[in-house]
């Protein structure tokens, strides 16, 4: 099956959530979608650390999570909340001293093989104010931070990029946009 993967990308609390339930209420009505949920809150669920404070076992566990969600999934059009290249954002400054440079290998190979599965990211900014949750970390200049980072990434690995902005109408209406150019393609 020719599947499309669009991964919704950016710093912690930009709305990417928020955006993927907005999109998926309206495409399923037209599409065949799956959504691969956020790994860091699936993990965090299991009890692993995650973001600024991510053990070991918890990369392993991101790792896992995102390659079984990706080979169960069976649809056409596959929404991902957060991807791998997420994960290094998070992790990339913790090489070596928290981190080897094997795991770090690792990670950069597997998201060679994500961009090549997937046909666009969609990248929010930071535009308005965090809201905050027992997972997220609140530090506001950690979230700045972070997002430089993914777009550094985003950058480096030359990933088919769209930047959305504006309100959770105008995100989704854009993000619908998208969509709708992939299927014409396909």
């Amino acid at each position: 099956m020719d599947q499309h993967f669009i991964t919704i990308t950016g710093a912690h609390g930009v709305g990417k959530t928020s955006l993927i339930e907005e999109v998926t209420a309206q495409a399923a009505r037209r599409e065949d979608i799956s959504v691969i949920r956020e790994p860091a809150r699936e993990i965090a669920k299991r009890g692993f650390y995650v973001n600024d404070k991510i053990s070991l076992d918890g990369v392993f566990e991101y790792l896992g999570y995102c390659l079984a969600e990706v080979r169960q999934v069976q649809t056409k059009l596959v929404l991902t909340d957060r991807s791998i290249l997420d994960l290094y954002a998070y992790t990339r400054d913790q090489f070596p001293h928290r981190f080897s440079y094997s795991l770090e290998k690792l990670i950069v190979e597997q998201i060679h093989a994500e961009k090549h599965r997937t046909r666009l990211y969609v990248y929010l900014p930071i535009e308005f104010p965090m809201e905050h949750d027992e997972l997220r970390p609140a530090d506001l200049e950690y979230q700045a931070y972070i997002d430089g980072v993914i777009r550094e990434l985003l950058d480096h690995f030359r990933m088919p990029t769209l930047e959305v902005r504006g309100t959770i109408e105008e995100r989704s209406s854009k993000l619908l946009e998208a969509i709708s150019s992939l299927s014409e393609v396909a």
